[in-house]
């Protein structure tokens, strides 16, 4: 880069580990591993499913082996680290926060009605007017709120192919015998749990194959740590997200995110629907092109995604919290009539107004009806003991019944910077940087001295280096250091140098 470096901060009100895989530990230590959540994008066309899957892995020990069944020899590919990332931002749902408080004008109404029979229409009109002008006078002082295989004979190992694939050594291998491929990873460094041998002779008997990728660990420690995720490019007749092996043994429920893109919508067995959206492939638009929370439509702009789903019409995330025996099966695609939505959440603020606006209608409903309806001949009287109380009650269960089934979460509200209502550029002048690592160290030193002006206002936290919604990477291209920034639809974007 010549001179100048151009950090991006995405403003923006905002508002989460292996696809099936079994991970094993190496043998340089005997410590368990476990899996705390999985996240998967899953593309299907023509019979060829491209499965993308992430991993994380919690154990002691520097070496890990990741072993994937699958129903043909795939093409293994590295997918980069901003991937789910960007989908999980891109399939947000639709957060209300704020909602209009009819249950106020319920009241108001109710009110007026009475003083209306008590004192004469005359006064219920004065009153009327009265509030009229108040609610005027008032409201533009009111500031809104602001929070924060090929076979193989016998009990053979046939190694397919052996390959480096970004951050893992690769192979994948085909055999008739679980006994077989545990003990080629034995051979290969890998330990041996016993719990998979049932499920991986399943498996070989279907003839599957099995990719073994390792992944070398800078240093020991008992930690959660996510490297990039591998794509696997594979021929089969039905979209399949494989979990035999992740519930071999499994003793705990296992979270799992899947990104489906295809024909229709996306089905699957214990799986719900979190979101079902059109999927549109506009050219990179405006930098500050913030989408839309409520629409049912998902545009793809991220380089990646966008050049391995770019044919499918249709994108849907289901989610699923598993049991070890609903792992006992694979989880298979199946394509639904398209029926677009995106689910939708209340902040807490926002459930309580709706529960309120349904309460106070069923309490003016009942006491209206309680009121005019006569007993005999004998008209109940208006605001009576019996009538009041019996509204009340039935209006606050009705707000109780709704704030309990609404789908509500703590919401923070984040702020925009300068006030913009859509992305906000920070140009940030460094030293001139003649390589990528250079440019690097300037940049962490300028994030460091300044974290809170170098927040990500999309995804939270600091900006960092990575392909996600408010983020950027660095690329070497003609003798330049190139900065890249990502928008909120995950679309690239060069900053110029600053000449």
């Amino acid at each position: 880069m010549k001179r100048g470096w151009f950090i991006l901060l995405l403003a923006l009100l905002p508002l989460r580990a292996v696809a099936d895989g079994k991970v094993i530990p190496s043998l340089a230590f005997t410590a368990d591993v476990t899996i705390p959540d999985q996240r998967a994008l899953i593309h299907f066309t023509n019979g060829i499913e491209r499965l993308v899957i992430e991993t994380r892995f919690s154990a002691e020990g520097t070496n890990f082996a990741w072993i994937v069944p699958l129903p043909a020899a795939p093409i293994i590919e590295p997918a980069t680290t901003g991937l789910f990332p960007t989908l999980d931002y891109l399939f947000q749902p639709h957060i209300r926060y704020r909602a209009p408080k009819f249950f106020i004008a319920i009241l108001v109404m109710l009110a007026v009605s009475w003083i209306g029979v008590r004192y004469g229409w005359r006064t219920a009109f004065l009153v009327v007017v009265f509030i009229a002008v108040a609610v005027s006078l008032l409201l533009p002082a009111l500031g809104t709120a602001r929070g924060r295989v090929t076979a193989v004979a016998g009990d053979a190992v046939f190694v397919i192919d052996r390959r480096t694939v970004g951050a893992y050594d690769t192979a994948t291998i085909a055999s008739l015998d679980a006994q077989a491929i545990l003990a080629w990873l034995s051979d290969n460094g890998f330990a041996q749990p016993a719990t998979i041998t049932n499920a991986l002779q399943s498996y070989a008997t279907n003839g599957w194959v099995f990719v073994a990728a390792k992944v070398r660990r800078d240093a020991p420690g008992f930690s959660t740590n996510a490297v990039h995720p591998l794509s696997f490019t594979f021929k089969t007749h039905r979209a399949v997200y494989p979990m035999r092996l992740t519930g071999a043994g499994a003793e705990n429920n296992v979270t799992v995110e899947l990104y489906v893109f295809g024909p229709g919508r996306a089905a699957a067995r214990h799986f719900e629907v979190d979101s079902c959206l059109r999927a549109s492939y506009a050219e990179t638009g405006n930098v500050g092109r913030i989408p839309s929370r409520d629409s049912t439509e998902v545009v793809i702009q991220h380089p990646l995604l966008r050049a391995w789903v770019s044919n499918a019409p249709f994108a849907t995330k289901l989610t699923a919290t598993l049991s070890p025996s609903q792992m006992e099966q694979d989880v298979w695609i199946d394509w639904k009539p398209a029926r677009e939505t995106r689910k939708t959440l209340y902040s807490y603020a926002a459930g309580t107004t709706v529960g309120l606006n349904w309460g106070t209608l069923a309490f003016a409903l009942v006491l209206v009806v309680l009121v005019t309806v006569r007993k005999g001949d004998r008209p109940l009287k208006l605001f009576s003991l019996g009538p009041a109380w019996s509204a009340v009650l039935c209006g606050a269960l009705v707000t109780a019944v709704v704030w309990a089934i609404l789908p509500m979460t703590e919401v923070e509200l984040r702020r925009r910077f300068g006030g913009h209502p859509g992305t906000v550029w920070r140009l940030a002048t460094v030293e001139t940087a003649t390589n990528a690592a250079q440019a690097r160290i300037q940049i962490r030193r300028m994030i460091d001295d300044q974290p809170d002006y170098f927040e990500n206002q999309l995804l939270g936290g600091r900006i960092r280096e990575e392909d996600s919604p408010g983020n950027f990477t660095l690329r070497e291209t003609n003798g330049q250091v190139q900065f890249i920034i990502y928008d909120a639809n995950g679309a690239a974007h060069v900053a110029p140098p600053d000449n």
